[in-house]
């Protein structure tokens, strides 16, 4: 079924008579969740054709992912899904396809790094191309190893584990330049696809071999022929082996009815071996056997404001740059990431130990950015975030009490907002059975900011809210007394709102 010009159901098994070019030509034995593994993998479909003259677009638009889904009801029960790769007849005429089969195989003989915007989309153009059975690919018996992170990182977010012997999915990469080692020497053609940090540089450079039948492709520079990716998928001129050729197509719309199809489904457990704490004073926990251990004291000062940095940068984490520039704003501009790499190594090692061995990775690298590990790291901050009132209870502080660093400023801003319009919510719409951690909360935000009278005013509403005359009298009692300290009366809204419960 040549997937342009074809729009009906039925299948052929031979180039497409109208362009005959390289088409992805789909047979009857096909399984649906063969079908969604594969698509996940594949990102976005390409629906530009390289011409001589430039690229243009073709008349025939075309989903690919309803095409294969629709194809997919025909299949048989128990059958697989088997793809080929029909070669173009212009062969003088360079695509996409043509450029990807290209760092496929430089991939093979010096290693590959891709840099630049479009370096992750490149990325999964040589994962689809591996896979995809042509003859220039793994070929049969071939295998992917790639590192959970990175596969979260090429399908752009959590994914369930790939149920395919062709794919490997791996931890960490530490785990997954053992298996690649391991599957080269029983003689398997072998596809590494990773974020390289500096200390398994050696180990991963380590695993090309002359005849080019273990590949190695690294995001970000650091390995063999680096090769600058621009958002449209353009290798920029001085990459030399590619020149200006285009390494992938891909169209927006395709990609979301794929990812739909595929189901974007989080492979982390319910309980998480360890709870980050940055509400309030830094507190690192870890469970085990159903037992709450803290763990904090195993942290240097700078460890603890780097892991407070990550939560309060998101499950998505941060750049390299920003990191290092919040936390170690005086590092000598000769070596400047020297002091992160160290507390990075440091904490791995201590992890290793807290857990005996079972947790290695807390903090995460894809590329240029690092990110708190999810899958096995709880944070309150996130929970926090995500809720208007029901996770109030965990407001214990200011974020990252007892840091003083200048870039907390903000953060420690926001959330005091962020709580305290939470908490009002709550008063307005009558949620009493959740007040108690609402008053817990603005207690804690009145303990920092004792001056705030908004604070005090809606802890008041609060009180009132549940009956506490009393104790509403005594909180106003309390702002008279900080207010007159420093030269101001209580507003006129803060006293009818006391006389009025």
């Amino acid at each position: 079924m040549c997937l342009s010009h074809d729009r009906d159901s039925r299948l052929h098994d031979s180039p497409c008579p109208r362009c005959m070019s390289a088409k992805w030509v789909i047979s009857p034995r096909l399984s649906s969740s063969s079908v969604g593994a594969y698509l996940a993998l594949t990102g976005r479909w390409g629906s530009r054709s390289r011409y001589a003259g430039g690229v243009r677009p073709r008349k025939h638009g075309n989903k690919v992912a309803g095409h294969l889904w629709r194809a997919a009801g025909h299949r048989r029960k128990g059958s697989a899904m088997r793809i080929r790769w029909w070669p173009r007849r212009n062969r003088n005429e360079p695509g996409a396809a043509d450029a990807t089969a290209s760092a496929f195989r430089a991939a093979g003989t010096d290693g590959l790094s891709l840099v630049g915007p479009g370096a992750i989309s490149a990325a999964r153009a040589i994962v689809v191309h591996a896979l995809s059975g042509s003859e220039s690919g793994l070929g049969p018996g071939g295998r992917l190893v790639i590192p959970q992170v990175d596969l979260d990182l090429l399908l752009g977010g959590p994914y369930s584990r790939v149920a395919s012997d062709a794919v490997t999915v791996t931890g960490t990469l530490d785990t997954a330049v053992d298996l690649a080692a391991s599957a080269a020497a029983a003689g398997q053609a072998v596809l590494l696809v990773g974020s390289v940090e500096p200390q398994l540089r050696g180990r991963v450079g380590a695993l090309l071999s002359p005849a080019g039948t273990t590949r190695v492709t690294v995001l970000g520079a650091g390995l063999g022929r680096v090769v600058d990716v621009r958002e449209d998928g353009c290798v920029e001129p001085r990459s030399d082996f590619l020149g200006r050729r285009r390494l992938f197509t891909e169209p927006r719309d395709d990609v979301q009815a794929v990812r739909a199809s595929c189901g974007r489904t989080p492979t982390r457990a319910n309980v998480k071996p360890f709870a980050l704490r940055v509400l309030g004073s830094v507190t690192l926990e870890f469970w085990e056997a159903g037992k709450r251990r803290e763990v904090t004291h195993v942290l240097t000062p700078k460890q603890q404001e780097l892991l407070v940095y990550l939560a309060v940068a998101g499950e998505e984490g941060a750049r390299r740059e920003a990191l290092n520039r919040a936390v170690w704003p005086g590092s000598p501009p000769g070596r400047p990431y020297n002091s992160l790499h160290n507390a990075l190594s440091k904490l791995r090692s201590v992890m290793l130990d807290v857990s005996s061995g079972a947790v290695r990775d807390v903090v995460l690298r894809s590329g240029p950015h690092y990110r708190i590990n999810r899958d096995v790291v709880d944070v309150d901050y996130w929970r926090l975030r995500r809720s208007d009132y029901r996770a109030l209870a965990l407001y214990r502080g200011d974020v990252g009490e007892g840091i003083e660093s200048l870039w907390l400023a903000l953060p420690r801003e926001a959330m005091r907002h962020k709580v305290i319009e939470s908490a009002a919510k709550l008063f307005c719409g009558g949620r009493h059975d959740k007040l108690a951690g609402a008053l817990s909360a603005l207690e804690s935000i009145r303990a920092v900011d004792p001056c705030n009278e908004y604070v005090y005013r809606e802890l008041i509403g609060a009180q009132l809210s549940v009956g506490c005359i009393d104790l509403a009298r005594e909180t106003y009692d309390l702002l008279v007394e900080m207010l007159d300290e420093i030269g101001r009366q209580p507003d006129i809204r803060t006293r009818n709102l006391l006389l009025s419960g």
